[in-house]
């Protein structure tokens, strides 16, 4: 075991004063956050006067404009150097993406008690400029004369959301190690010579010259805000009284000046450089899960090599602090719809632990410097995920069990007998397979091999199963939205209700797929990614961007929402209508059309007796492996734009308390509009025999299938990891879900007493952090829907 944990300092967990110091501003500045409309001014400049230029030009030079005319912020306490805006906390904007999105009450916006969004008047005044000239130019625009007439209904219906793709190309691992390893210098002396031979008569290419053109300003373009960083903290050291101060502009000043553009000499400098490339990556196309991978891979050769020259633990602790500080200050404006909420990171998932492909342990001094420093600064964000094996040492084991009692919430644990043969299933290599890392919420990928997107939009099964019931017809709004696949009074077997159901599954997934095809077609036509394809295998080898499928993998992963509704409800037609008869089919469909209005005594029959998955009951739990079944056979069916092969998840970030409202009432008896479940986990309440039963359950799905990842949330008093004793047998449940074939595992550990009490005195609570689906949040912060939705999770006691 490494031991890494110094004494306390003088702030609460033990982080250093300048790092708590940092933390305590970002709580300060989660009040509102600023826009930054330099990118937005920049690619309008580039745009306009580069009408009729390849796409890929037109996009790279939009990125070096941007990166040469950001304004540069460093905090007095920051240790890394740079942001992803000009702002301690901002959000760059889009305008290619869709049309006016960020022409709204900025005073309405600026005046909300959490999440406030500022942006000043000469700012708007710009916005409003640009606006006309994207208006007809958007990726929007353009997927609206492209997709089917009936996309739109569809996705407000809430049978399918499909808008993923509008907030950019986003749900990637950024390739940290290429480029500390080779410096971007490198990549880009690959990207010349593949330009020099592409222009070559007689077989010159314009396409390839266009794609590698656009890969070298786009490189250029980030060297030099690195550049600028340099120069800008030599500045501030030179006016700078305090010696400490002044030490540490001047090491940032140094590593500026050479990291990314060249490989990295230190932890310090390793860090440095995967947060450039992440602040450009986000520049460059989306802010949403611009992941760093295995932390604890690329930055372990830097970290041992120090520590054994005798670099102090502390030292190296107080820099991975300070990564996760950076990385906690992701925040996207994606027009009204993200204002009003606090703080939030865009989902940087940090991934550590795992084994090797040979089964030996990957485990290094840096995964215990990782859960160190996030027990100390006690964020909600970045999101942690510890891959675990049938090797993970002992002591790793119980240093994560100990993290989640601090009630952060993390790590998540992965498992990777699971995920590992998963990913090979789908065409990866042993050893691409065996590195994998956690995306965004739970989706699996690594770097540099692929584009994704990993997380391309989600299917609401819970939908499609009302539809199943109801000729195919929304008992909320009436209105005719699938096939005409019968009522349940017409329905003669139970075989019969789910060939409905899947009937109106392949429906949705037919629809959607056309949607997002159309939507990535867009995409191809008019927004390349030139500086991740420059670090993205495959991309300079073909001459291709990324946006036209060039990456060594293509996998598009698509999320079902409401699997445990649709298996409740489904079980409850098999034993209430088809082997005991004691409800009625007609009755049963009535009482659903009338969302039980007096009919309590039915509901409560549905809701109390029928059979529930989550309890060990195999019956029950063979109808949940029939809908996930169902599930991962339909969309492998289908093939997006890039001829992508689909990959199932279970999970669905907060949309199950979004497309909630939009399902009627189901026969498992939850009401009209009532949220959904957010992963794989029972439904609320329906876990009733303990989270062994519980897990044992969950563990009979085919995981394997799910190459996307299968969230399951556990809620666990903190009385339940009390004690040395109580946690060793935590870290056994958790092997042994594992052991039986479970994938994720993610916990919740808090009393309900406390939310309550949070939700009546917010301010008490600020920092208070939930798992609410595939990663943590600030509960004070969440809506009142997504609080209850949390509390109403089952809370197990583990003794």
């Amino acid at each position: 075991m490494h031991s890494v944990a110094g004494a306390p300092g003088a702030t609460p967990f033990g982080s250093t004063e300048q790092n708590w110091r940092r933390r305590e501003k970002f709580f300060a500045y989660t009040a509102g956050f600023t826009v930054d409309i330099t990118r937005a001014r920049c690619i309008t400049e580039v745009f306009q006067a580069t009408e009729g230029q390849p796409a890929g030009l037109r996009m790279a030079r939009a990125l070096a404009l941007t990166l040469a005319e950001l304004p540069l912020f460093i905090d007095d306490d920051d240790l890394f150097a740079g942001n992803l805006t000009g702002q301690p906390l901002g959000s760059h904007l889009f305008p290619e993406l869709m049309p006016d999105y960020y022409l709204v009450d900025w005073d309405a916006l600026a005046a909300l008690p959490v999440g406030a969004v500022r942006v000043d008047a000469a700012d708007r005044a710009v916005l409003e400029s640009i606006a006309p000239y994207w208006r007809g130019r958007t990726i929007f625009d353009r997927w609206e004369a492209l997709r089917h007439p009936d996309d739109a209904g569809l996705n407000a219906y809430g049978l399918y959301f499909s808008y993923n793709m509008l907030a950019g190309i986003g749900h990637m691992i950024v390739n940290v190690p290429r480029v500390l390893e080779r410096g971007l210098a490198g990549v880009r002396a690959e990207a010349v010579a593949g330009l020099e031979a592409a222009g070559r008569a007689p077989t010159a290419d314009p396409e390839r010259v266009a794609f590698f053109e656009s890969v070298v300003i786009a490189i250029d373009g980030v060297i030099h805000h690195a550049h600028r960083l340099a120069a800008e903290c030599t500045r501030l050291a030179a006016t700078t009284a305090d010696p400490r101060r002044r030490a540490q502009l001047e090491r940032m000043a140094e590593a500026c000046a050479h990291v990314p553009e060249h490989p990295a000499r230190s932890s310090f400098e390793a860090l440095q450089s995967a947060l450039l490339l992440i602040f450009a990556v986000g520049t460059e196309s989306c802010q949403i899960s611009i992941c760093p991978g295995r932390v604890d891979q690329w930055l372990a050769p830097f970290a041992e090599a120090e520590r054994a020259a005798g670099a102090s633990p502390e030292d190296l602790i107080e820099l991975v602090e300070a990564f996760i500080i950076k990385l906690a200050h992701f925040r996207l404006f994606n027009g009204a719809m993200s204002a009003g909420v606090g703080g939030g990171s865009e989902l940087c998932t940090i991934t550590i632990g795992g084994s090797h492909p040979d089964g030996r342990d990957a485990s290094t001094l840096v995964t215990e410097l990782v859960l160190e420093a996030y027990d100390r600064v006690r964020l909600a964000h970045p999101p942690l995920a510890l891959r675990v094996h049938a090797g993970t040492p002992e002591w790793l084991w119980d240093r994560a069990v100990r993290s989640l009692s601090t009630g952060c919430g993390m790590p998540s644990f992965m498992n990777d007998a699971i995920m590992a043969p998963a990913l090979m299933d789908l065409g990866f290599s042993r050893e691409d397979a065996y590195d994998y890392a956690d995306i965004g919420c739970v989706e699996m990928g690594n770097a540099g091999t692929s584009l994704g997107p990993v997380s391309i939009g989600f299917i609401n099964l819970a939908k499609c199963l009302e539809l199943a019931l109801n000729d195919g017809r929304c008992t909320i709004s009436g209105a005719q939205i699938g096939p005409q696949t019968g009522a349940l009074p017409a329905h003669a077997s139970f075989d019969a209700v789910v060939d409905a159901y899947r009937a109106q599954l392949g429906f949705a997934v037919t629809h959607f797929n056309q949607s997002v095809s159309t939507l990535e077609q867009t995409h191809a036509e008019r927004r390349p990614v030139p500086f991740l394809s420059a670090i993205t295998d495959n991309a300079l080898q073909s001459g291709r961007d990324l946006i036209t499928g060039s990456s060594k993998y293509r996998y598009a992963g698509l999320e079902g929402i409401g699997f445990a509704e649709v298996a409740d409800s489904l079980s409850a037609i098999r034993h209430f209508v088809f082997d005991t008869g004691r409800l009625d089919a007609r009755r049963l469909h009535d009482a659903l059309l009338r969302d039980f209005a007096d009919d309590e005594r039915t509901r409560l029959l549905l809701l109390n007796r029928g059979p529930k998955y989550g309890n060990d009951d195999d019956a029950a739990d063979a109808t949940l492996q029939l809908v996930a079944d169902l599930f991962a056979d339909e969309i492998k069916r289908h093939r997006d734009f890039w001829g992508s092969e689909y990959t199932a998840g279970a999970w669905s970030i907060a949309l199950a308390v979004h497309l909630g409202p939009r399902v009627g009432a189901l026969p498992n008896g939850r009401r009209a509009g009532a949220t959904l479940t957010e992963g794989i986990r029972p439904a609320s309440g329906c876990d009733r025999r303990g989270p062994t039963a519980s897990l044992r359950s969950v563990a009979k799905v085919d995981h394997r299938r799910y190459q996307n990842g299968s969230i399951c949330n556990l809620m666990v008093t903190p009385q339940t990891l009390e004690g040395a004793n109580n946690r060793r047998k935590f870290a056994d449940l958790v092997r042994t879900y594992c052991q039986l074939g479970g994938f994720q595992l993610q916990c919740n550990v808090v009393d309900v007493a406390v939310l309550r009490a949070a939700q009546a005195e917010p301010e008490r609570f600020r920092d208070l952090i939930v798992r609410v689906a595939g990663y943590c949040a600030y509960f004070v912060e969440q809506t009142p829907a997504v609080q209850e939705q949390i509390i109403a999770r089952t809370a197990h006691e583990i003794g």
